[in-house]
């Protein structure tokens, strides 16, 4: 799965080079119209508003793989769109994009985990199309050979529309709780 970013950048290069070969034409006294005085006022304007994208998204992501929590997005196929580093740790996995468009399910095969259950709550969703504002519940399994029992919060992540497109969990490690309460 392509990084959103990625995508964004590579779709912008048709335009960078709009605005060299306008740069250049400048150098060179060729006369602007109103229209590429526009366009450069555009550019600007862009390169702008990606430069504040990109330390917004460079603070959310520090902030998050600061927290010793789990926190990771799907979307409606049970698919990671976002992980932060506890749970790529979790899963021993070195690179940040190593969970992108991947199940739990292949997750489990790749990294020969073995009980680690299938999310019941992100099928819910799928089905339902919604789910109760913030759901909490528990969740037991075995990964890498080792049992965990998390406390999950989830809330379902929505598109600028307002359609459900996901869903967006935390997880408190309780495995210690949940052994003395057993």
């Amino acid at each position: 799965m392509q990084n959103p970013l990625r995508r964004f950048a590579e779709g912008r290069a048709d335009l960078k080079r709009i605005s060299q070969k306008i740069s250049q034409a400048v150098e060179k006294g060729i006369e602007l119209t109103s229209f590429t005085r526009e366009l450069i006022a555009k550019e600007a304007a862009i390169a702008e508003s990606e430069a504040k994208y990109r330390a917004l998204a460079s603070l959310i992501e520090c902030v998050v793989d600061t927290v010793p929590d789990f926190i990771w997005a799907k979307d409606l196929e049970r698919r990671y769109l976002f992980s932060n580093k506890a749970l790529r740790v979790l899963f021993k996995l070195k690179n940040k994009d190593a969970l992108l468009g991947k199940t739990e399910e292949e997750l489990v095969d790749e990294r020969s985990a073995t009980g680690f259950p299938v999310d019941i709550q992100d099928i819910k969703i799928k089905k339902t199309g919604h789910t109760n504002g913030i759901e909490v519940y528990t969740k037991q399994g075995t990964c890498n050979g080792v049992f965990f029992a998390w406390q999950v919060r989830r809330a379902v992540l929505k598109n600028a529309s307002g359609n459900i497109i996901g869903t967006v969990s935390v997880a408190h490690d309780i495995t210690d709780n949940y052994r003395e309460s057993v």
